[in-house]
């Protein structure tokens, strides 16, 4: 199985990966490919789809101010606690779009994590109303 990240990746899910939400368990993903907001292109593989080459990425040059920054990102994701604040923020939004969902019926089906957070709408008027907003 390929999981590509290059969307998803680096915390915006909540989780470093957005695949960890998806109950894998054994089903682990064989290659996670990366880039965008990772500041440098990639992938990584389990031992049976590794390569010998100890710098194989997509990207023929790869920068090492890129691999440099990536790092720095990663270690301040850590320190500030992102991937928490993330989840609790999505969390927090969530439970307000329920709230509304309750409260008026215009929206259903909430779902989503982190920042991919999405939600149906009763009709296009009201989908109408909430471009305007």
């Amino acid at each position: 199985m390929i999981v590509d990240e290059t969307k998803t990746g680096m915390g915006s899910s909540g989780k470093m990966w957005a695949h960890d939400y998806w109950y894998l368990h054994e089903n682990t993903p064989d290659i996670v490919t990366f880039g965008g907001k990772a500041g440098v292109s990639g992938f990584y593989s389990n031992l049976e789809h590794r390569t010998n080459s100890p710098c194989a990425s997509f990207e023929q040059n790869v920068d090492m101010i890129q691999v440099l920054n990536f790092g720095a990102t990663w270690k301040a994701i850590q320190y500030e606690k992102l991937l928490e604040l993330t989840h609790d923020t999505s969390s927090f939004l969530k439970i307000e779009l329920g709230n509304i969902q309750r409260d008026q019926g215009t929206i259903s089906n909430i779902r989503g994590n982190g920042t991919f957070i999405g939600f149906d709408v009763e009709n296009e008027l009201v989908a109408e109303k909430m471009e305007r907003w």
